[in-house]
C-alpha cells in the first residue's frame, strides 16, 4: 500500500492515522487556541499611524485589513437587522457570491456587496463555473440557478426531485453539476433552461456507504474525479458512531465509459471531515476534527496517488471545530472553523493566520473558504457568522 505526505512526513506534521504518529517533537508548533495573535502582533493595531514632523505619532484613520491583508468588508444587514450568517462562497474573478443561512444570496461585485436574491429557505452552498453557470442549494431540495438577460439578474428555482435538505454543490464543468445532501448525491442532466434538464439520484454501491445515505460534501478536479464524504457507520453495531466519522468515496469513469467507485481510506480513526479542496497539480486536501479531543487534522492524497492510497494527516493542535478548506497552490491555502480560527498553509507548515485589525480576537463562526487563482493575482474570501473577509495577493 503506497504511503503519501505533503513535504516531509514528520517535518512536514503529516502522519498517517492507521500507524504510528511522528514523535511530539517533531510535530508542528500549535498555534495560539482561540486567538489570532502572534509574534509581532501583540499590540493594538487600530489604524495606521503616520510619523509627524516633531517625532509625534498620531492615529490614522481606522485600519479595515489585518497585518496578513485581510480585509472586512460591510455586509447588507439581515432580518431586523440581524447580522447575516454566510455559509458558503464562491469566487469568480474579482466579484464573489455568498449565501446565508436565513436565505439570502449576495453578490460582491465593485467593491460592494449586495443582494441578488432570498430563498425561502436556508441556502447552504453556491458554486458553478461562471456568473452565467451559478447555483445555489438548501434544505427541502432548494435549488437556485442564476440567470443574467439583459440588465436583468434572477435566481430562477430548479426542481431537484427531492425535499430532502441539500447540503453541498460543486460544477465539474457549465452545466454538470454533483448535489450531495440527507438522502445522497444528484447529477444533472440534459441543458440547464432547457425542458430536458433534471436532476437524477446516483446510487452509490451499498458496500461503500455502510448503509447510510448522507453526503455533506462534494469537490473534485473535472468530471471522471469526483470526491464525496458522508457519515462513517460504526464497525461493529452499523449505526452511526458516537463522534461524527466521516468516510469519503471517489467517483470516476472506467475505460468503457461506466461508472467507477471506490472508497479513500482514511485511516482506523477517521476525523470529522468537514471540507475538501483541489491544488492546480490536482492534489485532494481535506480539513476536518480528530475525536476525541477536537484537533484540527488536514489530510493529503496527492494527484498521483493510486487508488491503494491512504490520506495522511497532519494535526495542527488547533482545537476548534473546522469547517473549511481552500488551496491556492501546493504552497498556499487556509482552513476556517468556528470560534474565529484560521490557518494558512505556506508549502512547510500551518500556522494562525491573522484576521483581526485590533488584538481583540474574532469570536464568530468561519464556515467557508473559496478563492480563484489567475494571472491577475490570487483572489480569497472568507465567509462567516456576520464576517466577509477579502484578500489579495499578487502574483
Amino acid at each position: 500500500m503506497r504511503n503519501v505526505a505533503l513535504g516531509a512526513a514528520c517535518s512536514g506534521g503529516f502522519f498517517l492515522l492507521a500507524m504510528a504518529s511522528c514523535s511530539s517533537t517533531d510535530e508542528l508548533t500549535p498555534p495560539p487556541v482561540n486567538t489570532q495573535l502572534e509574534a509581532g502582533f501583540d499590540a493594538p493595531v487600530d489604524g495606521p499611524l503616520e510619523a509627524q514632523g516633531d517625532g509625534a505619532i498620531e492615529a490614522g484613520p481606522p485600519a479595515t485589513c489585518s497585518l496578513d491583508g485581510w480585509c472586512h468588508t460591510a455586509l447588507p444587514a439581515g432580518d431586523a437587522g440581524a447580522p447575516l450568517s454566510l455559509r458558503d462562497v464562491r469566487v469568480l474573478g474579482e466579484e464573489a457570491w455568498a449565501v446565508a443561512e436565513s436565505g439570502q444570496i449576495l453578490r460582491f461585485s465593485a467593491g460592494a456587496w449586495g443582494l441578488e436574491h432570498r430563498a425561502p429557505v436556508a441556502l447552504r452552498s453556491v458554486g458553478g463555473t461562471s456568473g452565467s453557470d451559478l447555483w445555489a442549494v438548501g434544505d427541502a431540495g432548494v435549488v437556485l440557478r442564476r440567470t443574467v438577460v439583459g440588465s436583468t439578474v434572477s435566481w430562477v428555482s430548479t426542481p431537484s426531485g427531492t425535499t430532502a435538505n441539500l447540503q453541498s454543490v460543486w460544477a465539474a464543468a457549465p452545466g454538470q453539476l454533483w448535489v450531495v445532501g440527507v438522502e445522497g448525491a444528484l447529477r444533472s442532466r440534459g441543458t440547464p433552461g432547457t425542458a430536458g434538464f433534471s436532476f437524477v439520484r446516483t446510487p452509490i454501491p451499498p458496500a461503500l456507504t455502510g448503509g447510510l445515505t448522507g453526503l455533506y460534501r462534494v469537490w473534485g478536479t473535472d468530471p471522471n474525479n469526483v470526491w464525496l464524504v458522508g457519515p462513517n457507520p460504526c464497525l461493529d453495531t452499523g449505526a452511526v458512531c458516537e463522534y461524527d466519522l466521516s468516510r469519503v468515496i471517489r467517483y470516476g469513469t472506467s475505460p468503457d465509459g461506466g461508472a467507477k467507485w471506490s472508497g479513500i481510506n482514511v485511516g482506523i480513526f477517521p476525523p470529522t471531515i468537514s471540507g475538501g479542496s483541489v491544488t492546480p497539480d490536482n492534489s485532494v486536501v481535506m480539513v476536518g476534527n480528530l475525536f476525541p479531543d477536537g484537533c484540527q487534522v488536514t489530510g493529503l492524497v496527492p494527484a498521483d496517488a493510486g487508488a491503494d492510497a491512504q490520506v495522511m494527516w497532519s494535526k495542527s493542535g488547533v482545537c476548534s471545530r473546522q469547517r473549511g478548506v481552500w488551496m491556492s497552490s501546493a504552497r498556499l491555502g487556509w482552513s476556517v472553523g468556528e470560534d474565529g480560527l484560521a490557518q494558512e498553509w505556506d508549502g512547510a507548515k500551518w500556522r494562525a493566520a491573522r484576521l483581526t485589525v485590533t488584538n481583540v480576537p474574532i469570536a464568530r463562526h468561519l464556515f467557508a473558504v473559496s478563492g480563484t487563482r489567475s494571472a491577475a493575482g490570487t483572489e480569497a474570501w472568507i465567509v462567516g457568522d456576520g464576517i466577509a473577509l477579502h484578500r489579495h495577493l499578487a502574483p
